[in-house]
């Protein structure tokens, strides 16, 4: 099964640092002046072989309390993350269909057709799988489809760290039950942000290799 760890910048500095670098990406992909850092979580996804199943297909939007749209994930590749070993797959402009509620995370299987209409395929991409080297990341709006395919059960699984960011102006619009470490925190610029204007990272996931 997943192991994860929420908010370890609050005990480890060199976690903060990163986590303010991420800020600094988000702020570049929102076009936002400033974002605030709702979680970071850092986890481990061992291969199927140990009981691990897919990450079925699903919004970040509809279990966080947030009250508006614009938060962005940044998912960081610890090790090599291949196809095989549970790689991230988008369904791209899916975030164009607005939230699609809460699914079953756990015990239910989902495939796209049981969560879009048929007339929702018009309007999005074919699904996307985004192997990733150690060091690399994809950046998604709270709103993108997503999920990771099952693990091989001979390999191994993966591990990341992932860091969501809503921006400035968003405020929790209700309590956080099992992260009381979890708060919406200012996070000050530490870096300069990626050279650019605008670029709305919900038209597509974006990813941000190591060797930028």
């Amino acid at each position: 099964m997943w192991s994860n760890a929420f908010d370890l910048r609050l005990r480890f500095g060199v976690v903060a640092d990163i986590v303010a670098r991420l800020a600094d990406v988000a702020r570049a992909l929102l076009g936002d002046d400033d974002v605030k850092v709702f979680w970071d979580k850092t986890f481990v996804k061992p291969p199927a072989s140990e009981g691990t199943r897919e990450s079925v297909w699903h919004q970040d939007f509809p279990y966080n309390p947030i009250d508006r749209r614009g938060m962005l994930t940044i998912w960081v590749a610890l090790e090599d993350v291949p196809a095989e070993s549970g790689a991230l797959r988008f369904v791209p402009r899916s975030h164009h269909l607005g939230p699609l509620g809460r699914l079953d995370l756990v015990s239910q299987d989902y495939e796209l057709d049981d969560i879009l209409r048929s007339d929702d395929f018009d309007l999005v991409g074919d699904a996307v799988t985004v192997p990733l080297l150690a060091g690399d990341a994809t950046a998604h709006d709270a709103l993108t489809l997503h999920g990771a395919g099952p693990t091989s059960r001979t390999g191994l699984g993966a591990r990341g760290q992932s860091s969501s960011c809503p921006g400035a102006r968003a405020t929790s619009a209700g309590p956080i039950r099992t992260r009381p470490s979890t708060r919406l925190a200012s996070c000050p610029s530490s870096v300069s942000t990626i050279p650019g204007s605008r670029s709305p990272a919900a038209d597509q996931s974006r990813t941000i290799r190591s060797d930028q």
